[in-house]
């Protein structure tokens, strides 16, 4: 996929049931140790992967800001929210991240390269077999209602 390719596609595409976007592993609306920022900022990429896996699968794209739905969005502010990653980021991603995905969750990672030199990250999650089910994540039971990943107790 190319950046415009990316650009036609959020701009097409509101979060749902099947897509998330994740503006990047990072502190924002964090607070606390190094240690608790660390895994809370990895957790919500975590929880989306879940929720995935344990409802109908999706596609998580790393480096978008959300949109605002306040806001009726003109090409250029659609075109601002894909920030990407950089390289402190995909490691992040790549090597914290995605392996602590439970090897049972099958997912395909794609990489998408921006101008402005970032990426991308395009996760694709598929659906756990029925037998498979549920998985946890952190304890606690993720799924797919609408646009979010909730838990379920």
């Amino acid at each position: 996929m190319t950046e415009e390719e990316l650009f036609t596609f959020i701009k097409n595409n509101k979060e749902g049931l099947t897509l998330e976007y994740k503006l990047k592993p990072n502190f924002h609306d964090i607070k606390g140790s190094i240690d608790t920022i660390k895994e809370k900022m990895h957790f919500k990429i975590l929880q989306t992967i879940y929720a995935f896996a344990n409802t109908e699968g999706g596609e998580l794209y790393v480096g978008i800001k959300d949109k605002n739905s306040n806001v009726e969005s003109a090409d250029d502010t659609d075109r601002e929210r894909i920030e990407g990653l950089d390289n402190c980021d995909i490691k992040i991603v790549e090597r914290t991240i995605l392996k602590q995905v439970k090897s049972i969750i099958k997912k395909e990672q794609e990489t998408i390269q921006l101008k402005n030199g970032r990426v991308v990250i395009k996760i694709k999650v598929y659906p756990l077999k029925i037998y498979d089910k549920p998985l946890f994540a952190g304890g606690i039971l993720y799924v797919r209602e609408n646009d979010e990943s909730s838990c379920l107790v």
